[in-house]
Protein backbone atom coordinates (compact mmCIF):
# COMPACT_ATOMS: atom_id res chain seq x y z
CA UNK A 1 0.00 0.00 0.00
CA UNK A 2 0.99 3.36 -0.77
CA UNK A 3 3.69 2.46 -3.75
CA UNK A 4 6.43 3.15 -0.84
CA UNK A 5 10.42 2.00 -0.98
CA UNK A 6 10.55 0.57 1.88
CA UNK A 7 8.19 -1.29 4.69
CA UNK A 8 8.66 -2.18 8.41
CA UNK A 9 5.93 -3.92 9.70
CA UNK A 10 4.74 -3.21 13.69
CA UNK A 11 1.80 -5.20 14.08
CA UNK A 12 -1.99 -5.75 14.35
CA UNK A 13 -5.09 -3.57 16.13
CA UNK A 14 -6.21 -5.40 18.95
CA UNK A 15 -9.17 -6.66 16.83
CA UNK A 16 -7.08 -7.40 14.08
CA UNK A 17 -8.63 -4.86 11.70
CA UNK A 18 -5.69 -2.75 10.97
CA UNK A 19 -1.99 -3.03 10.52
CA UNK A 20 0.77 -0.50 11.78
CA UNK A 21 4.24 -0.46 9.99
CA UNK A 22 6.64 2.52 8.88
CA UNK A 23 7.19 3.31 5.50
CA UNK A 24 9.83 5.53 3.06
CA UNK A 25 8.39 7.09 -0.43
CA UNK A 26 10.92 6.63 -3.29
CA UNK A 27 13.79 8.68 -2.96
CA UNK A 28 13.27 9.41 0.67
CA UNK A 29 16.04 8.26 3.79
CA UNK A 30 15.06 7.38 6.85
CA UNK A 31 13.99 10.41 8.59
CA UNK A 32 11.27 10.22 6.02
CA UNK A 33 9.77 7.41 7.37
CA UNK A 34 6.30 7.98 8.55
CA UNK A 35 3.76 6.05 10.59
CA UNK A 36 0.83 4.12 8.66
CA UNK A 37 -2.50 2.60 9.32
CA UNK A 38 -4.13 0.25 7.29
CA UNK A 39 -7.34 -1.19 7.40
CA UNK A 40 -7.35 -4.76 6.00
CA UNK A 41 -11.28 -4.60 4.91
CA UNK A 42 -11.69 -1.60 3.36
CA UNK A 43 -7.64 -1.02 2.16
CA UNK A 44 -7.48 2.31 3.55
CA UNK A 45 -4.21 3.45 4.25
CA UNK A 46 -3.73 6.18 6.78
CA UNK A 47 -0.19 8.30 7.39
CA UNK A 48 -0.62 9.00 10.87
CA UNK A 49 2.81 11.02 11.26
CA UNK A 50 3.94 13.45 8.74
CA UNK A 51 7.41 15.35 9.30
CA UNK A 52 10.65 15.47 8.72
CA UNK A 53 11.86 13.16 11.55
CA UNK A 54 12.49 9.22 12.21
CA UNK A 55 9.43 7.17 13.39
CA UNK A 56 8.93 3.79 13.81
CA UNK A 57 8.03 1.11 16.53
CA UNK A 58 4.46 1.68 16.37
CA UNK A 59 2.11 -0.52 18.24
CA UNK A 60 -1.66 -0.24 19.68
CA UNK A 61 -2.36 0.58 23.18
CA UNK A 62 -4.21 -2.77 24.26
CA UNK A 63 -7.20 -1.08 24.33
CA UNK A 64 -6.72 -0.19 20.84
CA UNK A 65 -7.68 3.21 21.50
CA UNK A 66 -4.02 4.74 21.12
CA UNK A 67 -0.17 4.34 19.77
CA UNK A 68 3.03 4.26 20.99
CA UNK A 69 5.55 4.62 18.34
CA UNK A 70 9.51 5.59 18.98
CA UNK A 71 10.30 9.23 16.81
CA UNK A 72 13.37 11.60 16.87
CA UNK A 73 10.83 14.69 16.79
CA UNK A 74 11.84 17.37 19.29
CA UNK A 75 15.36 16.20 19.84
CA UNK A 76 18.19 18.16 18.72
CA UNK A 77 20.37 15.81 16.18
CA UNK A 78 21.77 15.72 12.84
CA UNK A 79 19.80 13.99 10.37
CA UNK A 80 22.43 10.93 9.93
CA UNK A 81 21.77 7.45 11.91
CA UNK A 82 25.43 7.42 13.40
CA UNK A 83 23.60 10.44 15.91
CA UNK A 84 20.18 8.71 15.98
CA UNK A 85 17.98 9.51 18.71
CA UNK A 86 14.66 8.26 19.40
CA UNK A 87 12.23 9.01 22.59
CA UNK A 88 8.44 7.58 22.96
CA UNK A 89 5.33 9.27 21.66
CA UNK A 90 1.85 8.82 22.52
CA UNK A 91 -1.15 9.65 19.63
CA UNK A 92 -4.92 8.95 19.24
CA UNK A 93 -5.66 5.62 16.78
CA UNK A 94 -6.22 8.17 14.07
CA UNK A 95 -3.25 10.25 14.38
CA UNK A 96 -4.64 12.98 16.65
CA UNK A 97 -3.04 14.27 19.83
CA UNK A 98 0.48 13.62 19.59
CA UNK A 99 2.43 14.04 22.67
CA UNK A 100 6.15 12.90 23.66
CA UNK A 101 5.96 10.22 27.02
CA UNK A 102 9.76 9.78 27.31
CA UNK A 103 12.30 12.48 27.72
CA UNK A 104 15.67 10.11 27.64
CA UNK A 105 17.25 13.01 25.12
CA UNK A 106 16.61 15.61 26.99
CA UNK A 107 19.67 16.44 28.32
CA UNK A 108 22.91 17.66 26.15
CA UNK A 109 25.44 14.94 25.69
CA UNK A 110 27.67 13.44 22.57
CA UNK A 111 25.59 10.26 22.61
CA UNK A 112 21.85 10.07 22.61
CA UNK A 113 19.27 7.05 23.40
CA UNK A 114 17.59 5.28 21.27
CA UNK A 115 14.16 3.96 22.06
CA UNK A 116 13.78 1.15 20.03
CA UNK A 117 10.94 -2.14 19.84
CA UNK A 118 8.83 -2.80 22.85
CA UNK A 119 6.07 -4.65 23.94
CA UNK A 120 2.97 -3.87 26.28
CA UNK A 121 2.65 -5.35 29.58
CA UNK A 122 -0.88 -7.14 30.50
CA UNK A 123 -1.34 -4.35 32.04
CA UNK A 124 -1.41 -1.84 29.36
CA UNK A 125 0.69 0.85 31.00
CA UNK A 126 4.08 -0.57 31.46
CA UNK A 127 6.54 -1.83 28.54
CA UNK A 128 9.34 -3.91 28.12
CA UNK A 129 12.15 -2.03 25.52
CA UNK A 130 14.90 -2.54 23.59
CA UNK A 131 16.86 0.45 24.52
CA UNK A 132 20.00 1.16 22.73
CA UNK A 133 23.05 4.10 22.72
CA UNK A 134 25.88 4.05 20.01
CA UNK A 135 29.06 2.97 22.19
CA UNK A 136 27.06 1.81 25.25
CA UNK A 137 25.17 -1.22 24.10
CA UNK A 138 21.59 -2.23 24.12
CA UNK A 139 19.60 -2.74 27.12
CA UNK A 140 16.41 -4.29 27.65
CA UNK A 141 14.13 -2.36 30.25
CA UNK A 142 10.97 -1.95 32.22
CA UNK A 143 8.97 1.31 31.74
CA UNK A 144 5.56 2.50 32.83
CA UNK A 145 3.96 4.72 30.68
CA UNK A 146 0.84 5.23 32.03
CA UNK A 147 -0.14 5.87 35.91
Amino acid sequence: PGNLQLYETHGFSPDDRTILFSGIPHGGDYFAMEIYAYELATRRLLRLTENREWDEHAHFTPDGRSIVWASSDGIPMRKDPRDLRLDYWLMGADGSGKRRVTRFNDAAGERGTIMADFEFGPDGKTIVAKVGAAGRGESIVLLRLFD
